[in-house]
């Protein structure tokens, strides 16, 4: 497969708290919509165990202790660079676990996941996560001087979504916007997609996809 390219957004987006793939599988979803999973309930039903999960597990505390433990790890450094393999080390060991990057690559297949082998989809998987664990260390340095606003979750568009929106003031650049959206996997909240100044991750990896089957 071909390197992946990356637009601005995307590769900011991949480097503040962005964390990598889980191994739950990929459930029930439209193209914008949170992936389900487990039992079906009434949407009263669906509605009141959303909240009472939210409330013990709210996934802003997660996006708020990824970033207090990165912030940790490059103060180590003391403003020099950390070499690269410790870096992805840190990525692997401490970010990965929050995001489920097998889904998040489903979704950016769409409907060419159906076309492709096993041995594709598991390559996609791969090139997906290894560009952001590798935009993640790139981008390391500018995160010391980003000042990072986390605002209270809210529900999301689709159903059982939940959105954390978070608002990054860079010392060069302008100010930027991230939606992470998570979905509740049978591990908890997993991040399946993030939204930087509107550009979703999912449907910049779907465009990219397409264009690299499309061209052999």
């Amino acid at each position: 497969m071909k390197k992946l390219a990356t637009a601005t957004a995307v590769t900011t987006l991949a480097a503040m708290t962005l964390m990598a793939a889980g191994t739950s599988q990929a459930g029930n979803y439209g193209p914008y919509s949170a992936p389900a999973y487990g039992h079906h309930h009434s949407p009263q039903q669906r509605q009141q165990h959303i909240l009472q999960h939210h409330q013990q597990n709210d996934p802003a505390i997660k996006v708020k202790a990824q970033l207090a433990g990165l912030r940790a790890f490059l103060s180590e450094a003391q403003g020099g660079a950390i070499p690269p393999q410790k870096a992805l080390a840190y990525v692997e060991q401490q970010i990965a676990p929050d995001i489920d990057f097998a889904t998040m690559t489903r979704m950016s297949l769409g409907r060419l996941a159906n076309r492709i082998s096993p041995a594709q989809r598991a390559e996609a998987e791969s090139t997906l996560r290894k560009n952001f664990a590798t935009k993640i260390v790139e981008a390391m340095g500018d995160i010391r001087g980003t000042r990072v606003t986390i605002s209270a979750t809210r529900p999301g568009q689709s159903r059982g979504e939940l959105v954390v929106p978070v608002r990054l003031e860079r010392w060069r650049g302008q100010p930027l916007s991230l939606n992470f959206r998570f979905y509740q996997s049978k591990d908890g909240w997993k991040v399946f997609d993030a939204v930087a100044n509107g550009q979703s991750a999912v449907l910049f990896y779907r465009g990219w996809f397409a264009r690299q089957w499309r061209g052999g």
